[in-house]
């Protein structure tokens, strides 16, 4: 009974300061305090996810948790995983403003962003469709490498991983991550825009942790840098690389997806292809275009949905098939 009456109090209390905040802000600016209400609610809406995820990162075995650096943050579990990670951007302060109450203390507003990035990239990460020990692996788009991480754990360290990552930054973490865990016989990044043909380009930017070759119908604001960058083709990749068959080719570039995917032609040497399609041009979808390229090449489609497509390329088509009725994936 006394801890009911000692939270309505509280309520009560919190209610009346907020009133009082509403209050000033409707006769600093003129408006009515309904206008201010609903501006607010607005903006707070408008500042919360668009996909859920775990705010108590229940998942998430912590074990320190501290700044390395003037945008840089370090993450450790119980595990026996350490991960360094950007500093969190404008989003991830205002998600942990608004959710601080149900995540562990240790995480402030500066790891936010590392917090998320382990738990979706790496805890709930899953090794791709139709591998298994032993694959070779290109994740072309792989940002610090946590997912990549992750499928070497899940694939119990019997894997090679060509991690490809378009930003200098980006990169520089990966390695940092790679280092820190012990994994450079495993893990082998390289640092690339992936691209219809090899040479030099310029990627998009806006100072942030997502980067572009080709403009799209999203986030036309993180557009508006530029910054050179080596560009390879998938086909001079799996030379340069020395890979005569990869098991999974994961492309996830932000936009460039068509581009990338004309420069593969070597599909032999590839065995299932993953395509994260989930941008547009005009009134065309990426996906509608990449759907109708490999069905033109021959290849069979896995799965397709969301913007999100698999697929056998022909010579292995009936490999995995077979695969797929063996194991059910």
């Amino acid at each position: 009974m006394f801890e009911r009456l000692k939270t309505a109090i509280s309520d009560t209390l919190h209610k009346k300061k907020l009133d009082a905040k509403v209050a000033v802000t409707a006769e600093m600016t003129g408006l009515g305090e309904a206008a201010v209400r609903a501006i607010l609610a607005t903006r707070a809406v408008a500042g919360m996810p668009n996909k859920p995820f775990d705010p108590k990162f229940s998942k998430l075995d912590l074990k320190s948790v501290r700044r390395v650096g003037d945008n840089l943050m370090r993450i450790e579990l119980e595990r026996g995983r350490t991960f360094f990670g950007h500093r969190s951007e404008q989003k991830h302060y205002v998600y942990h403003h608004l959710l601080k109450q149900f995540a562990p203390e240790a995480i402030n507003g500066d790891a936010y962003k590392l917090a998320m990035d382990i738990q979706t990239r790496y805890l709930n990460g899953q090794p791709p469709r139709f591998v298994g020990k032993g694959a070779v692996l290109i994740e072309g788009g792989c940002y610090t490498g946590l997912k990549a991480i992750r499928w070497h754990d899940a694939l119990e360290g019997d894997c090679i991983i060509h991690a490809v990552e378009i930003g200098a930054t980006n990169v520089e973490i990966m390695r940092m991550n790679i280092e820190a865990n012990r994994l450079g016989s495993r893990i082998l990044p390289l640092h690339c825009g992936l691209w219809r043909e090899t040479g030099t380009g310029e990627q998009l930017h806006n100072f942030t942790t997502r980067r572009f070759l080709e403009a799209t119908d999203r986030w036309e604001g993180d557009m508006v840098e530029t910054e050179p960058v080596r560009l390879l083709s998938i086909d001079d990749l799996l030379d340069e690389r020395s890979i005569d068959v990869a098991d999974f080719l994961n492309i996830q570039v932000n936009g460039a997806e068509i581009e990338v995917l004309k420069g593969f032609t070597k599909l032999d040497r590839v065995r299932v292809v993953g395509v994260a399609a989930y941008y547009a041009k005009g009134d065309t979808k990426n996906a509608d275009v990449v759907r109708e390229m490999i069905l033109k090449q021959g290849c069979t489609i896995l799965h397709d949905q969301k913007g999100r497509i698999t697929y056998a390329t022909p010579k292995h088509a009936a490999d995995v098939a077979k695969q797929v009725k063996r194991t059910g994936i």
